[in-house]
Order: C-alpha cells, then structure tokens, then sequence
C-alpha cells in the first residue's frame, strides 16, 4: 500500500501510470541529461581540444564552458560524470532508510566508491 495514502494499493490501478511516468523521468532526467551532455562534447570535442582561436571554438567555450573549462582537454567529459554522482548522492539516497544512519552510510559509501573509481582512473590515464 502507499505510505501517503493507504487507499492506493501499489502496483495496480491508479499507482500504474505514476510508475510509468516516474520510469520516463528517471531516464529522461537522471540519465538523459548526462549522456545528452557528454554526447554533445564528444561531437564537439575538436572545438574543445584544439580549435581554441577560431570564432566557432570560442562560440562553443562561452555557450558551454560550463560543462567542461574545469577538466583538462583530454578529460572533457568527466561533467557528466560528476553529475551522475550527484543525482545519485542527492537522488537516490531518498530511496534508502529514509531518516536512518544507513542512508548516511550509503552515501559515504557512494562517495568513496567514486574517489577509488577515479583515483584508479587516474593511474591508467
């Protein structure tokens, strides 16, 4: 049953269209959003690792700087790695132990996972 309202039993009637749209979110936000991002440096990885003088180079660092002036050129994408963790830092931690140390636990947990991910990163690159 739903916890905010014990009239709607889960996973059938009413509850099935709000799954789906939340299924649709998830990959259009949490996913899409990423990947969307990563997808357009990668296409426009040449204005961000070489063409830095032209009017086009400069065009695409003031539009989307943002995503990836912080990394070196060669590392362009890791924005959307960031983000990733971010939205499941902030995200997904509401699924797990609402209140509880083990949500603290969780994300601590998350947290190191992604330094161990990227200081081994590191050393291959």
């Amino acid at each position: 049953w739903l916890m905010a309202s014990y009239s709607v039993k889960c996973w059938e009637g009413e509850h099935m269209p709000y799954v789906t749209l939340m299924v649709i979110c998830i990959f259009v936000y949490v996913i899409g959003i990423p990947a969307a991002s990563v997808a357009w440096l990668r296409w426009n990885r040449q204005l961000i690792q070489n063409d830095t003088k032209s009017e086009a180079g400069q065009l695409f660092r003031e539009t989307y700087g943002q995503l990836f002036a912080s990394y070196d050129a060669r590392h362009y994408y890791f924005e959307g790695v960031e983000m990733i963790k971010k939205m499941i830092l902030a995200g997904g931690l509401v699924l797990v132990a609402p209140g509880s140390s083990v949500q603290i636990l969780v994300g601590v947990l998350v947290a190191l996972a992604f330094l161990v991910i990227v200081l081994q990163i590191k050393t291959i690159f």
